[in-house]
């Protein structure tokens, strides 16, 4: 009995060290006050980077559940959101998000590069000489594209940075 009791306190200092860590915690969105009250207290345990990513997510869900056509209306798709998101470990819900967001952000930014080709091949040979509000127009328009590409490229650069943070740990996936 004194060994299993002198093993225990032995033991103990190591099963309290052993909390999960902060991303591997489940996020509680059950309602919208049980997800605030998660948010306030996981503020310090997780960066000011990962706030900004995680509104960057949530953003990315509502946009798809919307896409997907299901539901209408901010209160529905916070909850169809909150229901996607509820008990799941955050670097998951994290991952799914960024995921998300790189692809359609990827995407944006290839149409917009296709845009800019197909006009600069297929239209502008096109304007005839002489046709200076029409060069002007297409030349604005070309320059709308450029710009939206310069937000883009950025964008697209962070996200992939970010994305690799929030690869799950090997013992994680074990799980």
């Amino acid at each position: 009995m004194k060994i299993r009791f002198a093993l225990l306190a032995a033991l103990s200092p190591l099963v309290a060290c052993t909390q999960t860590p902060p991303q591997q915690q489940p996020v509680d969105a059950g309602s919208p006050i049980a997800l605030s009250m998660w948010r306030a207290k996981a503020t310090n345990s997780l960066t000011a980077e990962d706030w900004r990513w995680f509104d960057v997510t949530l953003q990315e869900l509502k946009l798809q559940v919307m896409l997907e056509g299901k539901t209408s209306g901010s209160a529905a798709i916070e909850t169809v959101v909150r229901g996607k998101i509820d008990g799941r470990p955050f670097i998951e819900v994290m991952r799914e998000g960024l995921q998300l967001h790189l692809q359609r952000k990827t995407a944006e930014r290839d149409d917009t590069v296709n845009a800019l080709a197909t006009n600069e091949q297929k239209i502008k040979p096109r304007i005839k000489p002489g046709s200076d509000d029409i060069l002007r127009d297409f030349n604005t328009h070309q320059d709308m594209l450029r710009q939206k590409l310069a937000k883009l490229e950025p964008e697209v650069a962070a996200a992939q940075t970010a994305l690799p943070r929030y690869a799950a740990s090997p013992a994680a996936e074990a799980r």
